[in-house]
């Protein structure tokens, strides 16, 4: 507000699109003072560079200024802020220098201009560019520009988490080098649209390798024919219709006759077979051994038992 005119162009101040931000976009007054606040781009973690590192700078100089930490007072952070204010930068002026145009322990005049300076910085960044891009991409080039078309399922490079898995986005617009994006959670899309560039995704791979489409197959084959293979062997194998009432005695008198004959039969003990049983031989007894690979060792009694008749 002190260094906004009240009257003139609006002002447009860059923020993060943080819930509070957003909320003030519309805000009544900060119109009345001429103010717009614009929002950057969530996907964006570079969005605001230049407020960022002032802030980092910031943070880094109460640190030196406060080691231990702690309560920081208004004189804190007015000390912290005159430090930076008078350190050099890479054009060899410092801050307040280039914002009041004078020698900050003389106060005499300096043969500056702002707009030469601000196409210098411009030109210094663009030039840049490439190299942050190869320094950060680890000298794998710059990203291309994906191929893709409205209702294509894409995943963003910066989304990168060891706990889950991509999220996943849908294309709902393009244009030009930008793409607009729509999150899924799940089976549901999220109302809200983001703003990528088509550098900074790509596709999802939609397309199944055939061999194992094709091994899946015959498995299902093989065990449905498994399956029916158990059921028919399962069913039994040419049974005879037999009545069970025709073997049963049709007279009760006859079924009467029959007791005293059974009971009459005489009580012989089982006898033995004369097939062999499958006793264990000695040659098994020793492979049995030998297959036991556990170590024994013999039981050797102490010598004070020696004497002595254990049970």
């Amino acid at each position: 507000m002190e260094l906004h005119p009240l009257d003139g162009p609006h002002a447009v101040v860059r923020v993060d699109p943080a819930p509070g931000f957003i909320a003030l976009r519309e805000d009544d007054l900060l119109k009345y003072h001429r103010i717009n606040l614009e929002i950057g781009r969530v996907k964006n973690p570079n969005k605001n560079p230049i407020a960022e590192k002032a802030i980092s700078e910031l943070e880094d100089e109460l640190v030196r200024q406060e080691p231990c930490g702690g309560h920081f007072t208004s004189l804190t952070l007015a000390t912290a802020v005159a430090r930076l204010n008078s350190r050099i930068r890479s054009c060899g002026l410092t801050a307040r220098k280039l914002f009041t145009q004078r020698n900050q322990f003389t106060h005499e005049q300096l043969p500056l201009s702002d707009r030469d300076i601000i196409s210098h910085k411009a030109d210094n960044r663009d030039s840049n560019h490439i190299s942050s891009a190869l320094s950060k991409s680890h000298m794998k080039g710059p990203l291309q520009k994906a191929l893709i078309s409205v209702g294509d399922l894409v995943y963003l490079y910066s989304n990168k988490e060891k706990t889950k898995a991509r999220p996943r986005y849908i294309v709902v617009n393009t244009n030009d080098d930008w793409c607009y994006l729509k999150k899924f959670i799940g089976n549901q899309l999220r109302s809200s649209s983001y703003k990528i560039k088509q550098s900074e995704c790509y596709r999802v791979p939609c397309e199944s390798s055939p061999k194992r489409r094709l091994q899946i197959t015959s498995d299902s084959d093989d065990a449905e024919d498994l399956y029916e293979q158990n059921c028919e062997s399962a069913q039994p194998h040419n049974i005879p219709n037999t009545d069970v009432r025709q073997e049963l005695p049709i007279e009760p008198d006859q079924a009467l006759a029959a007791v005293p004959e059974i009971l009459a039969m005489p009580l012989t003990p089982p006898q033995e077979s004369s097939t062999s049983v499958n006793t264990p031989d000695s040659d098994s007894e020793v492979e049995s051994d030998h297959a036991y690979t556990r170590p024994q060792r013999t039981k050797k009694l102490p010598s004070h038992l020696k004497e002595y008749v254990l049970y």
